[in-house]
C-alpha cells in the first residue's frame, strides 16, 4: 500500500465518525490552503480560457513611443482619442501604443541596453509598425537599417503627403546605399508635442523596417497631425 492510499483510508476513518457540521470544519481546517490553491489554479485557467476566446491575437497596429513619462500607452486618453477617430472595434484586432521604452541610440548605440533589444526584436519579428522619438535619436537608428526607407512603392502616399517633414539617414550597410535615404518624418508640430507635451526638442516617427500596414501608420500620422 502506498502512502497516498494509507492516508486516504485515514482520511476517511475521521470522516465516518463525524457530522456533516464537523466534516466541513475539520475539512477546512486542515485543507483550506488547498482548497484555495485549487480555486486560484481553476480561477486563472477560466481567465486564460476566456481571454483566448474574446481577445484577438491579430495585431492591427504597434507603436513605441520612446523617453517619455507621459501618460499616451494603452488605454490612456491619447489611445483612446486615436480609437475612437479609427472607429476602433476591438473583434478586430489589437492596438497597441508602448510608452514604456527608454533609450537613445545617437549617444550609446543601445549597448547592454534591454529596452533596445525589445525594440530590435519587435522590429525583427514584423511586429512594430511605428515608433516615435527625438529626431537624432531616430536618424541614428535609421541608419542600422531597422526603419521602412520611404522611397520605397508601399510608402508613395505617405512620402508625398509629408515630403516636407522627411528625415534622412546615410545607412551603414554602404551596399545598401551611399546617400542618405528618408526614414522617417518630423512630427515635432504634431499633438504630441502641442498638446500631450512629449519631446520639448521636437520628435520624429518611423517605421518599422518589416511593417506591411502602412495603411495604419498614414491613419495615425493624419491623427496626430490634423488636431495639432
Amino acid at each position: 500500500m502506498n502512502r497516498i492510499q494509507h492516508w486516504y483510508q485515514e482520511e476517511r476513518k475521521k470522516l465516518n465518525g463525524m457530522s456533516k457540521k464537523e466534516k466541513a470544519t475539520y475539512l477546512w481546517s486542515y485543507y483550506k490552503l488547498w482548497f484555495l490553491s485549487i480555486l486560484c489554479i481553476l480561477s486563472l485557467l477560466v481567465f486564460t480560457i476566456v481571454r483566448m476566446i474574446t481577445v484577438p491575437s491579430k495585431v492591427t497596429f504597434f507603436l513605441i513611443m520612446t523617453n517619455t513619462h507621459a501618460d499616451v500607452g494603452d488605454n490612456s486618453e491619447f489611445w483612446k482619442g486615436y480609437t475612437d477617430y479609427t472607429g476602433y472595434d476591438p473583434k478586430e484586432g489589437q492596438i497597441h501604443f508602448d510608452a514604456q521604452n527608454y533609450f537613445d541610440f545617437a549617444k550609446n548605440q543601445g549597448e547592454g541596453n534591454q529596452y533596445y533589444s525589445y525594440f530590435c526584436g519587435m522590429v525583427d519579428a514584423d511586429t512594430l509598425d511605428a515608433v516615435v522619438m527625438e529626431k537624432d535619436n531616430l536618424t541614428a537608428v535609421g541608419e542600422t537599417g531597422r526603419l521602412k526607407d520611404l522611397n520605397r512603392e508601399a510608402c508613395a502616399e505617405l512620402k508625398e503627403k509629408y515630403g516636407d517633414h522627411l528625415i534622412y539617414a546615410t545607412p551603414l550597410n554602404t551596399d545598401y546605399s551611399t546617400e542618405p535615404v528618408p526614414i522617417g518624418i518630423d512630427i515635432s508640430d504634431s499633438i504630441l508635442v502641442t498638446k500631450y507635451g512629449m519631446y520639448p526638442n521636437g520628435c520624429a516617427l518611423g517605421i518599422g523596417a518589416g511593417s506591411t500596414r502602412i495603411e495604419a501608420v498614414i491613419q495615425f500620422l493624419n491623427y496626430i497631425m490634423e488636431d495639432s
